[in-house]
């Protein structure tokens, strides 16, 4: 559960600039036509990648609450786009068959320390 490595790509495909966190949590997805629970599989101050019960749609605009740890009295409430969605291999016929990578619409560095205390947490119990 520690922070991944930043990915970088070159010839104009995909730069990831913020490290991912490894931390699986309860999140609250809101969209126009969504309002249920995901559990996160990775977060970075710029988005998420999460699995999900209901099929979203490439672009939606969702607004996703969290806290992390999730025992942590502050609430995180951010707001972005779906960048991706697949069929979740790791549990086709059960809770969560999809997975939902949203790009968040402000980078959030203020999620970093929590992010981190919370990958410490699950290290120390492993």
């Amino acid at each position: 559960m520690d922070a991944l490595p930043p990915r970088r790509y070159h010839r104009g495909v995909q730069r990831r600039e913020h490290g991912r966190y490894r931390v699986w949590f309860p999140v609250r997805v809101t969209s126009d036509d969504v309002d249920g629970m995901a559990v996160n599989h990775d977060i970075s101050a710029g988005g998420m990648l999460m699995a999900l019960s209901a099929r979203l749609r490439e672009g939606e605009h969702v607004k996703i609450t969290f806290r992390v740890p999730p025992d942590s009295p502050a609430e995180h409430v951010v707001e972005g786009r779906v960048v991706r969605i697949e069929e979740n291999t790791e549990d086709p016929e059960g809770m969560w068959p999809y997975r939902i990578a949203v790009a968040f619409d402000d980078v959030d560095d203020a999620l970093i320390p929590y992010l981190e205390q919370a990958a410490s947490l699950v290290s120390g119990m492993e």
